[in-house]
């Protein structure tokens, strides 16, 4: 793909995301645009774009996958919440609102930078207040995360197949997830997907893989 560097103010160093067998088919981060920040060189407005998204896998005993990718919009951080807590059905906070910050009974959570890493696909909120969101029993593992995590709103955007051997294997080139049939995606010359402050990709398997395995999703992101 070509690119021009004039649409951002500076590249990102690589920072692959590997899903492992301990993952299951939970949603795993992928990749967070930039916020807004005057304390670097150029300064930043706040905001990304993306100009590639690769997924390779490694088996023992090749096998075709199925990957699911997730768009993404981080509604709470920890850092906002007070005293957090994560329980087995519930996530709750002494100061600030999950109401006021736009969570809604059905919406599926993603957890940056929690020990949840083996939590259950496709957690969804069944009750919501302004100190608790709820979940189904059994949903996490109780912790109390630390400032540094995150909960995300997440939105299926596409399955693809990641072939067998794709990206570890000779002659089987690692999928792109840009032109892979995804409409909200312009691999064009010179065009890169557009991401706001606070937006980002999750991304999941349907199968969890056997021991040893591993996918590897690696952006490719400027930052504005």
């Amino acid at each position: 793909m070509a690119l021009d560097p004039n649409h951002v103010g500076s590249f990102r160093p690589f920072s692959p995301a590997r899903i492992l067998p301990v993952h299951t088919t939970r949603p795993v981060f992928v990749f967070a645009s930039a916020d807004a920040s005057a304390g670097v060189t150029p300064p930043l407005a706040g905001g990304s774009r993306l100009f590639a998204l690769t997924a390779a896998q490694f088996q023992s005993t090749p096998a075709a996958l199925s990957v699911r990718l997730f768009a993404a919009r981080r509604l709470t951080k920890v850092s906002d919440m007070g005293t957090a807590s994560i329980t087995t059905n519930t996530i709750t906070r002494t100061t600030g609102s999950f109401i006021t910050d736009g969570w809604l009974v059905g919406d599926s959570v993603g957890l940056r930078n929690t020990a949840n890493v083996a939590a259950v696909d496709n957690a969804q909120i069944t009750a919501v207040s302004a100190t608790t969101l709820t979940f189904a029993a059994s949903t996490f593992t109780a912790e109390t995360p630390p400032a540094t995590a995150e909960f995300w709103r997440l939105h299926l955007l596409a399955t693809s197949t990641l072939a067998s051997g794709a990206g570890s294997t000779a002659g089987t080139a690692a999928l792109d997830l840009f032109t892979d049939s995804k409409p909200f995606m312009d691999a064009s010359p010179n065009r890169a997907l557009a991401i706001g402050p606070g937006s980002g990709f999750f991304a999941a398997l349907l199968s969890t893989l056997p021991a040893n395995g591993y996918v590897d999703i690696t952006p490719l992101p400027g930052d504005y």
